[in-house]
């Protein structure tokens, strides 16, 4: 019947049939109307009439019946279905929620109201129920992130429900606050090796005689006190030298209390000098085989000695590098066999490869001039082809290479980078002297081109390399650049082989950064500065290097009239110039430490492209700490950053940003 009924007719046939009707219904009408006019004395055209409207109102309420009956079984069937889908939700065992499109809560379970708290039960919108929830009404399928419902955690699969024309979103909620719960046991379960050194008592021993042992015996008293409060396993492999497992929660612990045993070591002075005593630790928290997690302890506490010593170093995969302590200055090392070995290594690298390209920063100073002319001497030396990086324009250059002119092996030395670029080969050595940050490359193009790399630097790390194959030798303790690479051909190369145009040149790096050995200088800054005048080096002749110019000196004055005072930390001198030179910069900020009161000084002034701030310290303040805030870094004494703004307004607000964070993670201390 139903198929009949449902069966396409031929429209003519539709029609005919429904002419038919109207013919039958017409007639049937006047016949009809005839009878009533023979009846009546109602004429026959009225008596039609009357039947035509009574057969209209007939229709129109016959029809309206049928809309009423058939709108009331739709009513019905949506109410139905709505109420189908209702119960199915109330008989699930896990919590749900019903909302529609836009996150309304429409209604949710009985299991979800013995799980809710009182104030996700009154939640209007899903945003409101779970916070964080944007992406629950994106689609179907188990949505990401976990969510709290009352103390539990649970994670949401949604679906979508149609019903008339109608949409809604249903969230089911699965509980897995057992399965997080095993897996941050899992997790702070996880073994994590350390890495513990300390620093400087090895130097000490000399000076402290009868006070070593006791000295030694505190220290170690300490460690094993703090590797015993961890539940961790302590071995001592060599001499102050420790290894220690712990479990990835106990490192957690450490990480929130800043590594405060670095202050408890501190602590421990020499009754004489009031040296304190200080550590290097390493450790790692990261995915990977036990060996892996070995290694990159071992890489971590390198990087905490390459930045000085007295710090932690933690690797992490997701907070990247963490650092705590550092804020005591690098005790200077007495012994030079790293120097020597290094030396000898690179030495057998430089006789093994093509060529030699040699790189310091940018803005070239004395100290990086003068120990890359000393590194052109060591391949010199091997035979190997050499070039020095160096802007030709800038002036310091000039004046440099001005004392070089009469060698003719420096005849076609210095090179700028697009032709250094040409010599790139596939065993080409690279050799960065006074840097160790990529962005401060004289030649970065370089710089990613050359696979091999050596870097001899006294400046604190700042970052891990991109380059994991680069020999490093960072040497913090040292004053300067000039004067490792004096050290490292005084034990390499044979006597006489530096000449005395190249030993002033390295005499003038050391006397840069040691402002004439008044300054940062250690037992083997003499003794450098010493093997360098018995190569010839005069200072009289250097002298002239440092001469400045009346207008420079003018520039200067203006510069240190605009000195401030800073009101948060009344031992902190900031200045600032908006036509000043860096040279001139860095002068100022020299001279603004002989301020009565002022610990460390900062000066800022334009370049082209960023303002740069160059940072000093008498040694009370660790600006190297301050800096590396801003993107900077340097040494604990002397430091500098670049800053991406053409506001020195700016510049100042970040720079007091950084000073006022530092002080903090000091506790308040001055």
């Amino acid at each position: 019947m139903s198929e009949r009924k449902n069966k396409k007719r031929n429209p003519a046939v539709r029609d005919i049939i429904a002419v038919a009707v109207i013919l039958a219904v017409v007639f049937v009408l006047s016949l009809c109307a005839k009878a009533l006019a023979d009846l009546t004395e109602f004429p026959f055209a009225i008596s039609l009439l009357l039947f035509l409207v009574l057969g209209a109102c007939v229709t129109l309420l016959v029809r309206n019946a049928r809309r009423k009956h058939t709108g009331d079984d739709g009513a019905d069937a949506i109410r139905t279905e709505h109420n189908n889908i209702f119960e199915m939700t109330r008989k699930l065992t896990n919590p749900a929620v019903i909302c529609d499109k836009q996150g309304a809560v429409l209604w949710y379970n009985d299991a979800f109201v013995a799980a809710a708290d009182s104030s996700q039960k009154n939640a209007a919108t899903v945003k409101e129920l779970f916070p964080h929830s944007a992406h629950l009404l994106a689609g179907e399928g188990e949505r990401g992130g976990t969510f709290m419902l009352g103390s539990r955690t649970y994670k949401c699969s949604t679906y979508e429900l149609s019903s008339h024309e109608k949409s809604f979103v249903l969230l089911q909620l699965t509980d897995i606050s057992e399965l997080v719960s095993l897996r941050e046991e899992h997790k702070n379960g996880q073994p994590v090796v350390v890495y513990v050194r300390i620093d400087n008592l090895e130097e000490m021993q000399q000076y402290l005689k009868d006070e070593y042992r006791q000295v030694e015996a505190r220290t170690n008293a300490v460690i094993k006190q703090w590797a015993a409060g961890l539940n961790g396993i302590l071995r001592e492999y060599e001499r102050n030298k420790y290894l220690l497992f712990i479990t990835s929660e106990a490192l957690e612990k450490c990480i929130k209390n800043k590594f405060s045993v670095l202050d408890e070591i501190r602590d421990i002075r020499i009754s004489e000098s009031g040296t304190s005593v200080t550590a290097s630790i390493g450790a790692a928290r990261c995915e990977g085989s036990f060996a892996e997690r070995e290694a990159a302890a071992a890489e971590a506490q390198k990087l905490a000695l390459e930045r000085g010593g007295d710090q932690a170093v933690v690797r992490t995969e997701n907070a990247g590098v963490l650092y705590f302590g550092g804020v005591s200055q690098t005790a200077h090392k007495a012994t030079k066999v790293r120097s020597r070995v290094f030396a000898n290594e690179l030495c057998t690298k430089i006789s093994s490869s093509d060529n030699v390209l040699i790189c310091g920063h940018r803005k070239i100073d004395f100290d990086a001039f003068g120990a890359a002319v000393g590194m052109a001497r060591m391949a010199f030396f091997c035979g190997v082809p050499v070039n020095i990086i160096v802007d030709l324009e800038d002036p310091t250059v000039k004046m440099c290479m001005a004392r070089l002119k009469d060698i003719p092996e420096y005849e076609d030395v210095f090179i700028g980078e697009d032709d250094a670029l040409e010599l790139v080969a596939s065993e080409s050595l690279m050799i960065f002297v006074d840097v160790n940050n990529p962005k401060l490359f004289e030649a970065p193009r370089v710089a990613e081109a050359v696979a091999r790399k050596a870097f001899v630097d006294h400046h604190r790390k700042v970052l891990e390399f991109d380059y994991t194959a680069a020999d490093t030798y960072i040497e913090v303790s040292a004053s300067s650049a000039s004067e490792l690479v004096a050290e490292m051909i005084e034990q390499s190369l044979p006597s006489r082989t530096l000449l005395r145009q190249e030993a002033e040149l390295l005499l003038a790096g050391i006397q840069l950064d040691t402002k004439r050995f008044t300054k940062g200088t250690g037992p083997r800054t003499f003794g450098a500065a010493l093997f360098l005048r018995g190569a010839g080096a005069n200072p009289e002749e250097i002298r002239p290097l440092f001469d400045t110019e009346f207008s420079s000196m003018k520039d200067e004055a203006a510069f240190e009239a605009g000195a401030v005072i800073y009101a948060k930390h009344p031992n902190i001198a900031i200045a600032a110039s908006d036509s000043a030179s860096i040279i001139c910069a860095a002068r100022v900020a020299d001279k603004l430490l002989e301020i009565k009161g002022v610990d460390a000084s900062f000066t800022m002034v334009p370049t082209e492209t960023a303002i740069h701030i160059s940072g000093r310290s008498n040694g009370r303040v660790n600006v190297q700490h301050i800096l590396e805030k801003l993107g900077g870094g340097g040494r604990f004494e002397e430091a500098g950053a670049q800053l991406p703004s053409d506001s020195l307004d700016v510049a100042a607000k970040k720079l007091r940003g950084a000073i006022d964070e530092y002080f903090s993670e000091l506790g308040g201390k001055k």
